[in-house]
């Protein structure tokens, strides 16, 4: 199949968006398929743009075409222009009778155009509610017959069904996931490769080692990791992730020893790390930041790629008691769950996986398994593959 893909993610970036994007070309890829991807470029050579992308996501993008734009002031026209590209693009092919099978298209004015032009399967996929004059577009995109909007999180689903009246067939979940392929590390493989990989971190003081990963934005959870730290001094805690300035602060104002602010690693690299630690944390709050300008509270509908990763690892988890994110974990099945806010339940759980190796060993598992049927990229591609040819 040739695959339009409409994307309004500057590659590379640290951003989930551009992680998302990359994660689910190399999917379809990896199922033979030919993709055109329309993106963003956060550098204003495109020389080697591709080979840069993989590197730094560690993604097999063999068989996409990337059309790059770049500019540093206008991000919002940029994404017009990309969005008029397309469809410059797609008539082109459509008088010369080279049709496309199906486009994607994260990109609202993209979609919004070719909502009524384009004679293929359109996708519409959608991972938050717009504002102002791009909610009318989004309404308008959601409510066109013959297009399939994906949402990300059940909850997401409803609301857009609610709110946009949309059909409810015509919204289909299909929650983030994680890179195929990745194997469960044994408990004797993750003290090895600490030693090549937490350089310069005494371990021996420490009888566990907790990683924390993702952004350093307000809701993220910190305050519980620190007030872990605080109770916990006998285990080390690991906090990837943040920018600079982010992570100057939270190293000013750490007060624990047994706190390690580690910093930004590259998506390529991260799954090693958390696959060598003895428990990941996932403590949201109950107000969650994206960061930006815009500073959107995503908690309602937000599904974190992070919770996938850390579930592909096989790591045990302990994470928010959220409804958002009860639509993938079961405490006591998959993972166990905290109040959000309770530092004293937080450092239970802890301590239960700490005393009961059996307990901890049958979560990690059980979600390592759920990851290899369900929740990896390839498995994602084919569904959405499959909204197209049913």
């Amino acid at each position: 199949m040739h695959i339009f893909y409409i994307s309004p993610s500057v590659m590379p970036s640290r951003s989930a968006n551009s992680i998302h994007v990359a994660r689910m070309c190399e999917g379809l890829v990896s199922l033979g398929h030919d993709i055109t991807l329309y993106i963003n470029r956060s550098t204003p050579s495109k020389d080697g743009l591709k080979e840069i992308i993989e590197r730094y996501y560690g993604a097999d993008l063999s068989n996409v075409k990337l059309v790059s734009f770049y500019s540093r002031r206008w991000p919002v026209a940029l994404n017009l222009r990309i969005a008029v590209h397309a469809v410059y693009k797609y008539m082109l092919l459509f008088v010369k009778r080279r049709p496309l099978d199906f486009i994607i298209s994260r990109n609202l004015y993209g979609a919004y155009f070719l909502r009524r032009l384009a004679r293929e399967k359109l996708i519409f996929e959608t991972h938050q509610l717009e504002t102002g004059f791009r909610r009318y577009m989004q309404r308008k995109i959601i409510q066109t017959f013959d297009v399939t909007t994906v949402a990300i999180s059940k909850e997401l689903r409803r609301i857009i069904v609610e709110y946009y009246r949309a059909e409810p067939h015509k919204v289909i979940v299909l929650p983030d996931a994680a890179p195929a392929g990745i194997h469960r590390l044994s408990q004797g493989q993750r003290r090895a490769m600490r030693l090549s990989l937490l350089t310069g971190v005494d371990l021996k003081y420490y009888s566990l080692v907790v990683g924390y990963f993702g952004h350093l934005y307000n809701g993220r959870g910190l305050e519980i990791v620190q007030a872990l730290a605080q109770r916990h001094p006998d285990i080390a805690f690991f906090v990837y992730g943040g920018n600079e300035e982010q992570i100057a602060l939270l190293k000013r104002q750490n007060n624990f020893s047994n706190l390690k602010v580690m910093g930004h690693i590259d998506p390529g690299h991260v799954l090693k790390i958390m696959g060598i630690m003895d428990v990941l944390l996932m403590p949201y709050q109950e107000t969650v930041s994206i960061g930006g300008k815009r500073n959107e509270d995503t908690v309602r509908w937000m599904s974190p790629m992070k919770m996938f990763e850390y579930m592909a690892v096989g790591v045990p988890i302990i994470a928010s008691r959220l409804p958002v994110l009860e639509e993938v974990l079961r405490d006591g099945h998959n993972c166990l769950m905290a109040v959000p806010d309770d530092p004293n339940d937080w450092s239970a759980c802890l301590d239960r996986l700490y005393n009961d190796s059996e307990i901890a060993e049958r979560l990690a598992s059980i979600a390592h398994t759920e990851y290899l049927s369900e929740y990896n990229w390839i498995s994602r591609a084919k569904k959405m593959l499959r909204l197209v040819t049913k």
